[in-house]
């Protein structure tokens, strides 16, 4: 038996749980799999699976090795799907993983002349605000805020935007308009995202300080950015949005832009997907749409500004 055959064995083994199931899988017989499991284990001097008569149970080394053995057929099936799509036309599903604060721009746009140029891929949208192990879940790409911290992904920068507090008209009439910091955070009322670290990504208004100059005890939350933006315009208080989403809003008043004079650190948008040497066709369209595209998009967005 190669090797491959010997990788195809364990995985189905340490999936179904089984001998049996496993030689259902593989349309072989179950001595035909034991037999094979011994000599793989006897090659690597290690015990990978613990057999009982009831079930059987994977090692701590069979689980590395079980990873190991899934990364190995997977990249075959990406070079084989990769050599098949260069022969074809670009189709299939991309899975995309998005945050809110995206639908509300010309990202939508974007995708729709996507489509329009390749009509036989298909878009599987996933919408959150909150980390996603984009291999795990089997996730094509990730439009994400901030920096890249897996080194199993590869990050295309696609523009920066900057943080802002702003609030609606009526609320700044009604309480009148913060000209400090220190006035912002004490006599009004802020409303926050709950799928961030917020007092990490508060304190960056504060980096004089070691502590916070307010509870945000008292602050509304959301783990929504859709009600964080309906709460900021319906006049609950003053949140801190991205620029570029917000950006229409403020030229028609909207919003206002509160203490203008300050600029905070920019946050990154970027495109994340997985280092992959052999990429199917549909995400390496993908992949060079959007890089393409969203640059010009950034470039209208400057030049209306």
């Amino acid at each position: 038996m190669s090797r491959f055959s010997d990788y195809l064995t364990f995985v189905a083994l340490v999936e179904t749980g089984s001998m049996t199931e496993a030689a259902r899988k593989l349309h072989r017989s179950v001595s035909a799999i034991s037999k094979q499991l011994a000599k793989l284990e006897e090659r690597l001097s290690v015990q990978l699976i613990i057999r009982s008569t009831q079930s059987l149970s994977v090692t701590g080394p069979g689980e590395k090795f079980y990873l190991s053995c899934k990364e190995i057929l997977a990249a075959v099936d990406r070079a084989e799907q990769s050599l098949t799509d260069e022969l074809s036309v670009p189709s299939g599903r991309v899975t995309l993983s998005i945050p809110e604060v995206l639908l509300r721009t010309g990202f939508m746009d974007l995708l729709g002349a996507f489509i329009r140029a390749y009509p036989l891929i298909t878009l599987d949208l996933k919408i959150s605000n909150t980390y996603v192990d984009i291999i795990d879940e089997k996730v094509d790409f990730a439009f994400r805020m901030g920096e890249l911290s897996d080194s199993r992904l590869t990050a295309i920068t696609l523009m920066s935007s900057e943080p802002i507090f702003c609030a609606a008209p009526d609320y700044i009439r009604h309480r009148g308009k913060p000209t400090t910091y220190a006035e912002l955070v004490t006599e009004h009322r802020l409303i926050l995202p709950s799928y961030l670290n917020l007092s990490d990504q508060v304190r960056r208004f504060f980096s004089h300080t070691d502590k916070l100059p307010f509870s945000i005890e008292n602050a509304h939350c959301s783990n929504s950015e859709a009600a964080l933006y309906e709460s900021v315009l319906r006049g609950l208080g003053i949140s801190v949005m991205l620029d570029f989403s917000v950006s229409e809003d403020i030229k028609k008043g909207r919003l206002i832009k509160l203490l203008p004079e300050t600029s905070f650190p920019p946050l990154k948008l970027s495109l994340l997907y997985k280092n992959s040497d052999f990429l199917p066709e549909k995400v390496r369209v993908f992949k060079g749409f959007v890089s393409t595209c969203f640059a010009q998009y950034v470039n209208e967005l400057k030049r209306s500004d």
